[in-house]
């Protein structure tokens, strides 16, 4: 598990929590100009951008390929089937690392109004009705994590090894059949996102913390 996990996004800047210090820390985005924070903020939007436009284009051209001229599958399309998975996974998880630790290597302390700001712009606040993190939540979202790993082992054992029948078997292609294999990554891309990126359990604990108040924040002036 990581050391510093990510909290929410302030005005300018996003902040996070180091779970083996207890302190609060915001990315350096917060002492420049408005400015310089909104055009740091596109800037790690731009590699989901990206990544979609080219996922959009792939698909819109093989799309129109198979209109112009039908074609069956065959074995030596598996490897690029492969290809295709993994880059939809890959580019994901590299996606949201991004979008939440871009800024993660150069942070310093962040003040208590920064850290309160940043929990109630949180998704995981705004849709909670009474806004405690309490221990059911985290049970519930220890469920949530659990049912994950099941339907990965589902995933990962089942419904992928299952999309290279197609080729197999010499059917003619469908636009239809991009659907499993970028359907079943999601629960691989949930998995990863829900543990290791932006993990709801570690969360609500730090907020725990900050309701105890043993978090650490900067010294104000």
């Amino acid at each position: 598990m990581r050391k510093i996990i990510y909290i929410g996004q302030g005005s300018l800047q996003s902040v996070y929590y180091n779970t083996r210090t207890r302190e609060a820390l915001a990315t350096e985005s917060s002492t420049v100009s408005d400015t310089e924070g909104v055009i740091s903020s596109k800037k790690s939007k731009w590699p989901w951008v990206l990544f979609f436009a080219f996922v959009l284009v792939a698909i819109i051209g093989i799309w129109i390929r198979s209109l112009i001229a039908p074609f069956r599958l065959s074995e030596w399309m598996i490897p690029i089937h492969i290809a295709a998975i993994l880059f939809v996974f890959i580019g994901s998880v590299y996606g949201f690392e991004k979008l939440f630790y871009s800024g993660v290597e150069s942070v310093v302390p962040a003040s208590e109004e920064q850290f309160k700001q940043a929990v109630e712009r949180s998704t995981f606040w705004r849709k909670s009705p009474d806004k405690k993190p309490t221990v059911d939540k985290i049970i519930l979202y220890l469920f949530v994590i659990l049912v994950l790993l099941f339907c990965l082992v589902i995933a990962v054992f089942l419904v992928i090894p299952a999309t290279f029948i197609p080729y197999y078997e010499h059917e003619w292609f469908e636009p239809s059949m991009f659907m499993v294999p970028i359907g079943a990554t999601i629960i691989p891309i949930s998995v990863v996102l829900l543990l290791f990126q932006n993990n709801p359990i570690r969360w609500l604990l730090a907020v725990r913390k900050y309701e105890q108040g043993k978090v650490i924040f900067k010294e104000e002036k």
